[in-house]
């Protein structure tokens, strides 16, 4: 749900918030603020989000905070006149629309390839419901999951992607900037999976080089952590997010979150508690269950868009004024954080 979108002409360190700017694309989504036809005084929470909404960011010196003479001016309007107001502003600072922000995009290129439980590996396009690719479950353990249905699939579009090189192979993972995945803790390969602490779900938008993430061995059939070395941006056709019952699944050799837009990866796992216990129940009484849910292959292999159930989850949440997209455990992603070469095996 993006409104507008702007990125630096000069160099920028700051990353993706909801306040502020990045050198990445970042959709910023605006709230509720009163009636168009509302006059101020205003509150300064409605001009701040306002100005955000136009495009303009908090930390320069026109923003509301640090300007009383344009809040006493905003004051004299409707909320409809102050966001017309506003809406110049982006002109006349160093921003440029930047025309990659169409729609949330959160998925896997259609070359994006998986490992399934037969030993082959499949890409996106091939990918098939009910198959069982490769994941992590809840021991830690790498298994083969079942896949119950496709959370979004675009097969005919482009999309905007980030790329993440890692040591120990040679392609790199692409991956859209609010799409979740996992860093690893300690400047080691010694790893316990297990472990919640042991495995930091972010967005990839979050991640720089120094971070590790895990990455799959497959002459051990294991996950070490490797260093992510680079950091990039590039297009791709298609956009597939395939959903396993575990909640994860690696792709292209890394592990990754079946989830989007939000990083909690229990709460967003927890969401989809009711549609497994329903795959659970047509498995086991396929008759009663076929009742409750159409079997997963009547209609949506080839489906496109995003899945009934996962768009009511996310327009609830939209409703409620849920932050979708803003980046969760800044503690770990500075303290996990390792952007010199590594003394060990790394």
């Amino acid at each position: 749900m993006c409104n507008r979108l702007y990125n630096l002409e000069v160099s920028s360190q700051i990353r993706c918030t909801s306040s502020g700017w990045s050198s990445f694309p970042y959709c910023i989504e605006s709230g509720d603020c009163g009636y168009d036809n509302e006059r101020g005084p205003h509150f300064m929470k409605c001009l701040s989000k306002l100005w955000v909404e136009a495009g303009c960011s908090l930390q320069t010196d026109g923003s509301p905070t640090r300007n009383p003479d344009f809040v006493s001016y905003w004051n004299t309007m409707t909320v409809s006149e102050v966001r017309r107001n506003m809406a110049k502003y982006p002109s006349k600072d160093p921003f440029t629309i930047n025309t990659w922000c169409q729609k949330d995009e959160e998925c896997f290129p259609a070359h994006a390839t998986v490992l399934t439980s037969d030993g082959s590996k499949r890409t996106m396009t091939e990918l098939r419901l009910g198959d069982r690719v490769l994941a992590v479950d809840a021991a830690g353990r790498p298994t083969f999951s079942e896949v119950l249905l496709w959370l979004d699939r675009r097969s005919g579009s482009r999309e905007h992607y980030l790329l993440l090189d890692t040591e120990g192979s040679e392609e790199p993972l692409y991956i859209t900037p609010d799409h979740v995945l996992f860093i690893a803790p300690n400047n080691a390969t010694t790893i316990d999976l297990a472990s919640d602490a042991r495995r930091v779900p972010v967005f990839a938008k979050d991640v720089l080089p120094g971070h590790l993430i895990y990455l799959h061995d497959p002459s051990t059939g294991s996950l070490e952590a490797k260093r992510v070395t680079e950091v990039s941006e590039a297009e791709s056709l298609g956009a597939y997010a395939p959903l396993t019952v575990e909640g994860n699944l690696v792709v292209d050799g890394r592990l990754v979150s079946c989830y989007t837009l939000q990083c909690r990866q229990h709460l967003a796992h927890l969401t989809f508690v009711p549609y497994r216990l329903l795959h659970i129940l047509r498995s086991s009484l396929p008759l009663l269950g076929d009742r409750l849910l159409a079997p997963p292959r009547q209609g949506q292999e080839d489906q496109e868009g995003m899945h009934w159930y996962a768009s009511a989850w996310y327009q609830l949440g939209l409703w409620m004024g849920y932050p979708f997209g803003e980046t969760c455990y800044p503690t770990e992603l500075l303290r996990y954080h390792y952007p010199r070469p590594a003394t060990g095996p790394l």
